[in-house]
Formats: structure tokens, C-alpha cells, sequence
């Protein structure tokens, strides 16, 4: 479903969605249709162009997500001058 998001009571922002703080007239598409409120939303023609909001990005894509560290061995982690911590137990 896609919408465009309302201004509310003269305010910079209209509303959060997608890791995002929408401002009056982004347009973007919901992931669920749950998820629509009439308070800041108005939806718009699935043809309609989605604006360049930056929530249109993933987690990964926007850094929240770390990647996991790459694997090591103990013969790795060991050597000196790696720059990479040294595992003791």
C-alpha cells in the first residue's frame, strides 16, 4: 500500500515509520496495511512516484545492523603485530 504522509498541526515531521521520521509529503509504501494511520497518512495510487526518503534503505543499509565479525583461528588471533586483539584464557 503506498501513502503519502499528512502535515499534523503545522509540525516539521508528520510521523515515524521505516526507521524514518516522514515529512509532509513523502511518499512511500507500507509493509503492511495494518500499519496505516488516517491521523498522518492519506493513501495515494500505486502508481505514484515514492519520494527519496531515505527509509527506503534497509537497516543494513542505513548501519543499524552490524555484520558478524569474520571467523579466526586461535593460530590467527595469536600472531603478533596483527593488529587484531589476542585471545587468553
Amino acid at each position: 500500500m503506498r501513502v503519502r504522509a499528512l502535515a499534523v498541526n503545522d509540525q516539521k515531521y508528520a510521523g515515524y515509520y521505516g526507521l524514518v521520521r516522514r515529512k509532509p509529503g513523502d511518499v512511500f509504501d507500507l509493509a503492511d496495511p495494518k500499519h496505516f494511520s488516517k491521523t498522518w497518512m492519506e493513501q495515494v495510487p500505486d502508481g505514484t512516484e515514492k519520494s527519496n526518503a531515505p527509509g527506503e534503505a534497509t537497516p543494513e543499509e542505513l548501519g543499524y545492523v552490524k555484520p558478524p565479525p569474520e571467523p579466526r583461528t586461535l593460530s590467527e588471533a595469536g600472531k603478533r603485530g596483527t593488529g587484531k586483539p589476542v585471545l587468553t584464557t
